[in-house]
């Protein structure tokens, strides 16, 4: 595409998507600094805080991105 950040990708696991797909890869483990965090628990023992931190900001840049795209119209 045309757009910034925006690729264009045959991958197999998007092929049966036929809507808007944001697809993203965080969290790599062979990171041994990434692999520290990642080992670390949440307050509620059920997932590591890295993964709600990552998730957050995933969260965040989608909205700012949307926003922004949305003002531009």
């Amino acid at each position: 595409t045309i757009e910034k950040g925006v690729f264009s990708r045959n991958l197999a696991l998007t092929r049966q998507i036929k809507g808007t797909l944001c697809y993203i890869e965080a969290l790599y483990q062979d990171n041994f600094e990434e692999s520290i965090l990642l080992s670390n628990k949440a307050a509620n023992g059920y997932y590591p805080k890295r993964v709600q931190d990552v998730s957050n900001g995933i969260f965040e840049g989608i909205i700012n991105y949307l926003s922004i795209k949305n003002y531009q119209k």
